[in-house]
């Protein structure tokens, strides 16, 4: 099949390496399999393709039915705004295939340079498979892609996940379609136990995109039930739903988590009736050894889905003539099936922006209106309004509500990862570290195997606080437990450019754009490499062109470049200086943006000008929003910032020496009395 950096389809614009399709620069959200389908009949066009072909390029190795590939082909139409009545994109030739109806251009780099248009940058294809099936993870990581706005990674991103946290918190646990076919960077898994099953996102079949949470929900609750299981492995949600909608092969999927079974489904649902099918697949010999269908009325589904629990159960002691005990029949998170419905739509209706937030509010209201006592729909409100705290939604008494949520979900259930995890961040913004590193670990003894809670608690919790090698433990078990999540790969690369090791720095980040994300997000720990390495121009090039989208005031990309650049001549470190001094200046408050503001600091600190570093951290943390910035406090380019005797009232201002009594002295740092001295 050819292949092209970008196409044109009629008014379409085809971004290969972004994973997009636009018109008239807005994206159409055409996705996962939908766009691996668009990709396969457009590489072809004009010819058509036949219904086996599509099938074995967009459903590799994975048995699927014609049927599965009309609903998909209908799904993408929807998105293209098209219809098998007067196509204008997509023909069909009944019982032989599709093919492009609309005239196709292949399109290079440089003619895809459209920015002033608001056109998208077409970006070369990546040759990786990982990169083939993976979704462009820039809306994982910052919850302002949304509307546009692409900002920049790392310790810098995270700085402010402590602000977004909210919409990043969704962005991963929800919705958020990641790197499937993702590579684990260390090779050669561990043999999988014999006992152990992925449950993967059930398949919508409703014909109504509408209805995709109940295929969710039924993963969900199925992962929820096994996972009570003594004896049988089984993977978070975070772990298995980044491979939703990708056509990653089973044997990849149970190679990366360490399963020896794979479930997978399909939902239907008709008036007041659901049709489940499910299928259990031995992942190493590709066989399906058990199958079934169910037909319920939707009033039976929490009998349903222990129903389909025990019966997994009970395949999987047939099959391995073992000794697993029965699934545990469990208590149903509600007892009003329209409260779990609208639960289920609360959770797929936040697309990381205030009214998607608000949107899942409302409906978690509705649902708490059936059911007072829903502890998950009181934890996802919470997590709702701290989002939009977080994005800086004006919300009355938004923190302190969030805060009451969680607080009653786990009055209701003590065993509420969710709602432990949420607390914890909300701590972290208060400043009460100690009380941070009890809900964070509440949530990951509740969840172990949730390799995204792990990597919160690295990020919020541990980084925050110096403590950057157990920070590193926890991120590589999170990485370990979800190979596929963007976010449990963003964090490891964190981590390791905190510890100073450039080549895994290099390496996760290299991971992270080939399942999708954008070079540009990635400037601030590549350029920290850049500098260590005495590529000072280079550096300065890489935060020039990434601050740009996101500085507030004009000339803040050159500033940054100069300062960039300075670190190599310290004949132009005055000028420098005096240029960021001035910038500074010029934007007043908006200096204290969780992007730029952080950034600032450290190239201050790199450029011997500690007063105005502390005089803008003190600023940050008179306005209260220095809570993100303690994050930028550990990096290794801050070593003079933390050694100046200024540090320590600072430390004591962010509330941090009580931790470290209780949990040690931050990495590299000796802690006497009150008094930290970093080394």
């Amino acid at each position: 099949m050819k292949t092209a950096r970008g196409y044109a389809l009629g008014d379409l614009l085809i971004d290969t390496g972004m994973r997009q399709v636009t018109r008239a620069g807005a994206d159409l959200k055409i996705v996962g399999l939908s766009f691996d389908l668009l990709i396969a009949l457009v590489g072809a066009a004009p010819d058509l393709v036949s219904t086996e072909q599509l099938l074995r390029r967009v459903w590799p190795d994975l048995i699927v039915t014609p049927d599965t590939l009309a609903q998909r082909v209908k799904l993408l139409r929807q998105g293209l705004g098209d219809t098998s009545e007067d196509p204008r994109y997509i023909g069909s030739m009944r019982g032989h295939g599709y093919r492009i109806l609309a005239p196709v251009k292949e399109l290079k780099e440089q003619e895809s340079a459209a920015a002033a248009s608001g056109e998208p940058t077409i970006m070369p294809a990546q040759a990786d498979a990982a990169a083939h099936t993976a979704n462009a993870a820039l809306h994982v990581f910052s919850p302002g892609a949304v509307n546009g706005v692409r900002r920049r990674w790392p310790v810098v991103l995270i700085v402010a996940l402590l602000i977004t946290v909210g919409s990043l918190w969704w962005a991963l646990k929800y919705h958020e379609k990641v790197g499937a076919g993702a590579t684990k960077a260390d090779s050669r898994p561990a043999a999988a136990p014999s006992a152990s099953v992925a449950v993967m996102p059930f398949t919508n079949l409703t014909g109504e995109p509408g209805k995709e949470y109940l295929g969710d929900g039924m993963a969900e609750e199925l992962i929820n039930a096994l996972s009570q299981v003594p004896g049988l492995k089984v993977p978070a949600r975070t772990s298995t739903f980044a491979y939703k909608d990708h056509a990653t092969d089973i044997h990849r999927i149970a190679q990366d988590l360490g399963v020896a079974m794979i479930l997978e489904g399909s939902v239907r649902s008709a008036g007041e009736h659901l049709r489940i099918s499910a299928r259990l697949v031995d992942a190493p010999s590709g066989f399906e050894i058990w199958s079934q269908e169910f037909d319920r009325p939707s009033a039976d589904i929490f009998k349903l889905q222990d129903d389909l629990a025990a019966r997994i159960v009970k395949a999987l002691r047939t099959h391995l003539n073992a000794q697993l005990p029965a699934a545990i029949r469990r208590r149903a998170p509600t007892q009003d099936v329209q409260a779990y419905q609208l639960y289920l739509q609360a959770q797929a209706s936040a697309d990381g922006s205030a009214e998607g937030f608000l949107r899942s509010i409302t409906l978690y209201d509705d649902a708490l209106v059936l059911d007072p006592y829903f502890a998950r729909a009181l934890a996802g409100r919470s997590d709702m309004r701290m989002a939009l705290v977080a994005i800086g939604h004006p919300l009355p008494q938004g923190l302190e509500d969030a805060k009451h949520d969680a607080e009653r979900a786990l009055s209701l259930d003590p065993k509420l990862a969710e709602a432990n995890s949420v607390l914890g961040a909300i701590d972290t913004l208060q400043n009460d570290w100690l009380q941070a590193e009890i809900h964070f670990r509440a949530a990951i003894a509740a969840d172990p195997n949730d390799g995204y809670g792990r990597s919160q608690y690295a990020v919020f919790a541990l980084i925050s606080t110096g403590h950057v090698s157990q920070a590193y433990a926890q991120a590589a078990e999170a990485y370990r437990l979800a190979p596929a999540n963007a976010f449990c790969i963003l964090v490891l690369a964190i981590v390791n450019s905190l510890k100073g090791d450039d080549e895994q720095t290099v390496k996760f980040a290299d991971l992270a754009i080939q399942l999708g994300a954008s070079p540009r997000q990635f400037a601030e720990p590549y350029s920290q490499v850049d500098i260590r390495r005495g590529r000072y121009k280079e550096a300065g090039l890489r935060i020039a062109e990434s601050l740009s989208l996101v500085a507030q005031g004009d000339g803040g990309a050159g500033v940054m470049a100069l300062a960039y650049e300075a670190l190599g001549d310290p004949v132009k470190k005055p000028a420098a200086r005096e240029a960021l001094t001035q910038f500074i200046r010029k934007l007043g408050s908006a200096a204290l943006d969780p992007f730029l503001g952080p950034e600032m600091m450290v190239v201050l600190t790199q450029l011997d000008a500690r007063d105005q570093a502390f005089e803008l951290m003190t600023l940050a943390n008179d306005k209260m929003v220095s809570n993100g910035w303690v994050l930028t406090l550990w990096e290794p380019a801050m070593r003079s910032f933390r050694q100046d005797p200024r540090f320590q009232p600072l430390v004591r201002r962010l509330d941090l020496i009580s931790y470290w009594r209780r949990y040690g002295p931050p990495d590299g740092c000796d802690l006497k009395g009150d008094k930290v001295s970093c080394h």
